[in-house]
């Protein structure tokens, strides 16, 4: 396992194929980038973090340390006041940037059924008929394994469903990198756990690019080969983890002795800036602690 700054992470194997087949194009670069929306107290300072095509970052870090402001800064919905930040070397809107934007909550149109809220977004664009809308959005929801509930309505969803449709319309442009605001943090534990698995078996199966926020140290490390780690006052890159996990994991994986090293490893970090301290991200600790006990009870059920 090892510890690196922002700029020094050797690749873990996966994203170094991933970056091979994709060529030597930086996905996500941010260099200096500054962020106040007082002019007093900075909220993002000197933010440097680079990731590559294919692979999977996440940030962890106190409430109020920027995390959620730097996707918005890296989506284009939100100018920097220093620095710059690129996807693919695009610093314009975020459909010239290839994003897909999962946010907290799933902010479906209610009146439309699934399939017409992922479809959404291609009719929008203008380049395809209204079938061929209907076509890529139905691959999508299959993607995501709602398929079957294509016709159902946002009322008709339960919550993980609702997160699952806004995932699949994120995806149906055929996005290059995906930016996730803490999609899955209003989900229990359970649902929460089988979510993130789904979500790091597609980005596999379709190479994205993802950056992801969470307050839960095991679902940063199960979902990612790095982990970034923020501190606030201001928010700024304090360390960051190499995940020494294969690119094929399931329950099994999320067990084992190079998980369990990963997570203590950004949990000391976290320490030593001081974040466990505060009381939002302590309890948010407390349940990645439960969460870990969630994986054992299922490692366990799965062999037996």
């Amino acid at each position: 396992m090892e510890q690196h700054g922002s700029h020094g992470a050797p690749w873990p194997q996966g994203a170094q194929q991933a970056q091979a087949a994709q060529g030597s194009q930086t996905a996500v670069f941010c260099q200096g980038v500054t962020v106040s929306f007082t002019g007093v107290h900075n909220e993002l300072q000197n933010i440097d973090l680079t990731i590559h095509p294919g692979e999977s970052v996440a940030l962890v870090g106190p409430s109020g340390c920027g995390k959620s402001t730097l996707l918005r800064v890296i989506a284009g919905l939100l100018e920097p006041d220093a620095g710059t930040a690129e996807v693919f070397g695009s610093d314009g809107s975020p459909s010239e940037r290839g994003i897909g934007f999962v946010f907290q909550e799933a902010t479906l149109f209610p009146w439309l059924n699934a399939l017409e809220n992922v479809a959404m977004p291609l009719e929008l664009q203008k380049y395809l008929s209204a079938a061929d809308c209907r076509e890529h959005a139905r691959a999508a929801l299959k993607d995501v394994g709602l398929l079957q509930w294509a016709e159902k309505y946002p009322r008709e969803l339960s919550g993980g469903m609702k997160q699952r449709v806004a995932l699949a319309r994120a995806l149906v442009t055929d996005s290059r990198v995906l930016l996730l605001d803490e999609p899955f943090a209003a989900i229990d534990a359970l649902r929460r756990e089988r979510f993130n698995y789904e979500l790091w078996r597609l980005a596999c199966k379709r190479n994205l690019t993802m950056l992801v926020v969470t307050h839960s140290i095991n679902e940063a490390v199960s979902m990612s080969h790095r982990v970034v780690v923020m501190a606030e006052d201001p928010g700024r890159i304090v360390g960051e983890v190499t995940v020494d996990l294969p690119e094929q994991r399931d329950l099994a994986t999320w067990s084992s002795q190079n998980f369990h090293d990963a997570c203590t490893q950004v949990r000391q970090i976290l320490e030593e800036t001081g974040a466990l301290m505060h009381g939002d991200t302590d309890t948010s600790m407390r349940c990645a602690e439960t969460e870990t006990g969630v994986h054992a009870h299922a490692h366990a059920h799965a062999r037996n």
